[in-house]
C-alpha cells in the first residue's frame, strides 16, 4: 500500500500539469464575444463615459498633432528634496496643485509643502507680502500687485501651466436648459424664475450657487458676462455663496432647479449627477478651449520670483518637477494642458530664474 501511495504522489502533480493545459486549450478556443461582462458592476452614464474618453482622446491628440516642445528641463529627483514651501491661491486650480503635489510626495519628497486654498487675490496678495514661496492663479497678475511686490523687492515669474474652462451646470433632472446664449446666462444669474429668461422653462425659481464674491472665478465671470455688475450677481434672488466650489457643484446636485458656474474640474468630479450646459452651441472640451472658442476660458499660472528660488532650492525643484509633469496629471483631475509653445516659456522662464 505504501508503494501505491508513493506513486500516487509521483503522478499527482503531472496529473495537475496536464489537466491544466488541457482547460487552457480550451479557454484558448472560446470566442471573446461568449465572455459576458459582470452584471454586477456600477454602471456608468453615457455622460461620464464621454467625459473621460474626452479628456484621454483629446490629450493623446494634442500629443500627437503638437510638436515636441524644444526646451527640456532636467529631471529632478524629489528624494533629494527635503525642505519645506508655501504655496496658496485660487481654488480653482487648487485640485490640479494637489494632484502634483501628491506626486511629488509619492516619488519620495520628504518635505513639507503647504497648501493654502483661497484665491487669486488673496494670493498674490500674501505672495507680495512675502509670506508664501509660490501664488498659484486662475488669471494673470494684475499690475497693481505686480507694483506691490516690485516695492518689497520681488519681481513676479509667470509659469503657465495649463487652461481651465469656467462651465454652466444644472441638475441632472433639469431636460430644460440644453444650451444658453450669453444674453440668457447673464438672465439666469439675475432673474427670479427660469420663465423670467425663457417662456418655454417652467415658472420655478432660479436657485442659484456660486463660489464667494472674493474668488477669481466671480471676477472672471461678473466681468465677462455680467458687463462688471458684481452687486446683482451678488444680491439676487435666491443665490448662496460657497469658497468651496466642490460644494458649489454638490448643491446643484441635489437641487432639482439648480444652477452654477464652477471651474471644469468641479464639473468632472461630479459629472454623474450634473449636466453640463453648452453656451453659443459650444462645449467645453480641449479644441475649443485652447482655440478659445469655448466662451469662458481662463489661463492657469505658477507665480515665483528669482530671488526666491535660487534661496530655496526646494521651491525651483517643485516648480520644475510642475512643468515636466503637468501635462501627464492635468486631465485627470479636468483642466486641459497649455499648448507646447506656452510650456516652453514657462520653462525658458524657468531656466533664466535659476542661473547664477
Amino acid at each position: 500500500m505504501r508503494h501505491w501511495n508513493f506513486l500516487f504522489l509521483i503522478l499527482l502533480p503531472i496529473l495537475a500539469i496536464a489537466c491544466r493545459a488541457e482547460v487552457e486549450e480550451k479557454l484558448e478556443h472560446i470566442p471573446s464575444a461568449e465572455i459576458e461582462p459582470d452584471e454586477r458592476k456600477e454602471k456608468t452614464t453615457s455622460q461620464s463615459v464621454s467625459l473621460e474618453q474626452d479628456l484621454t482622446l483629446s490629450t493623446e491628440s494634442l500629443k500627437n498633432e503638437q510638436p515636441v516642445g524644444k526646451v527640456k528641463l532636467t529631471a529632478i529627483e524629489p528624494l533629494d528634496i527635503y525642505d519645506d514651501l508655501f504655496i496658496a491661491g485660487s481654488s480653482s486650480i487648487h485640485p490640479l496643485v494637489q494632484a502634483l503635489y501628491n506626486r511629488f510626495i509619492e516619488e519620495g519628497f520628504s518635505g513639507v509643502i503647504e497648501i493654502e486654498s483661497i484665491t487669486s487675490g488673496v494670493g498674490f496678495r500674501l505672495f507680495c507680502e512675502g509670506t508664501t514661496d509660490i501664488a498659484s492663479a486662475s488669471r494673470r497678475m494684475e499690475e497693481r500687485f505686480r507694483q506691490e511686490c516690485q516695492k518689497r523687492g520681488l519681481n513676479p515669474i509667470p509659469f503657465r501651466i495649463g487652461t481651465s474652462a469656467v462651465v454652466i451646470i444644472v441638475n441632472a433632472q433639469n431636460n430644460f436648459v440644453n444650451n444658453i446664449s450669453l444674453e440668457e446666462l447673464a438672465e439666469i444669474f439675475t432673474a427670479e424664475k427660469w420663465s423670467d429668461v425663457n417662456p418655454n422653462w417652467p415658472d420655478e425659481d432660479i436657485i442659484r450657487f456660486i463660489p464667494i464674491a472674493e474668488s477669481g472665478i466671480v471676477d472672471f465671470f461678473g466681468a465677462r458676462i455680467l458687463a462688471e455688475d458684481f452687486e446683482s450677481l451678488i444680491e439676487a434672488t435666491n443665490t448662496t455663496e460657497n469658497e468651496d466650489q466642490n460644494l458649489v457643484a454638490r448643491s446643484v446636485a441635489v437641487e432639482p432647479y439648480g444652477v452654477a458656474f464652477v471651474s471644469y474640474a468641479y464639473y468632472k468630479a461630479n459629472s454623474r449627477e450634473l449636466n453640463l450646459v453648452p453656451i453659443q452651441g459650444i462645449t467645453a472640451n480641449l479644441e475649443t478651449v485652447n482655440s478659445e472658442r469655448y466662451p469662458l476660458t481662463r489661463p492657469l499660472f505658477l507665480y515665483s520670483d528669482a530671488k526666491i528660488m535660487q534661496e530655496k532650492p526646494q521651491v525651483a525643484a517643485f516648480i520644475n518637477f510642475f512643468l515636466s509633469n503637468v501635462n501627464e496629471e492635468i486631465p485627470k483631475v479636468g483642466y486641459f494642458p497649455a499648448t507646447v509653445e506656452a510650456l516652453d516659456e514657462a520653462e525658458l522662464n524657468w531656466l533664466e530664474a535659476t542661473e547664477n
